[in-house]
């Protein structure tokens, strides 16, 4: 089994980080104020409960939005042998689509998002393999080299048949 293409991609867009740190900013600076301007609440402790209860699901939530894009990262991976996904921590284990199983296949250079319903795999950019496999199951994966990943894709396709393992 030879490996034919290799590609990760990371959530990097600056743009975007910038974005969600303004956004962050924006919940984060009123929650704040509130916690250290009402605390103590004087003789009021559940309203002192409310504040901080307010302010570790806010801070836990933005925590956890962090934490989920700086591990996110699209892994493909095309052998002679069929194609193989991963996109930690959304889909941890790997997922493989059998040579023998692609009816079809496609890179378009289209928004992954409305190009497949919505449902393709993908951190950003235009480009998209499309596969058909199965019984007209449809994966799409997002790409960044849609040239290279053309290129091993066909040379997957035409490559022979593994021997089985049970031949002699």
């Amino acid at each position: 089994m030879k490996l034919l293409l290799e590609e990760k991609q990371k959530f990097t867009l600056p743009w975007v980080w910038l974005l969600i740190v303004a956004i962050t900013s924006a919940a984060l600076i009123p929650v704040t104020l509130s916690f250290f301007r009402n605390w103590p609440s004087q003789g009021d402790p559940g309203r002192s409960a409310e504040i901080v209860l307010a302010a570790l699901l806010t801070y836990g939530s933005f925590i956890a939005l962090y934490w989920l894009l700086l591990r996110a990262c699209l892994e493909t991976r095309i052998t002679t042998a069929g194609l193989s996904f991963r996109f930690p921590p959304f889909i941890r284990n790997r997922r493989h689509i059998a040579k023998t199983d692609i009816k079809e296949y496609t890179v378009t250079a289209r928004n992954p998002a409305t190009t497949c319903g919505g449902r393709a795999l993908h951190m950003y950019g235009k480009y998209v393999l499309q596969v058909v496999h199965g019984k007209k199951k449809k994966q799409c994966i997002g790409t960044r080299k849609p040239k290279a990943l053309e290129a091993a894709m066909r040379e997957m396709m035409q490559s022979e048949q593994p021997p089985s393992r049970g031949a002699n």
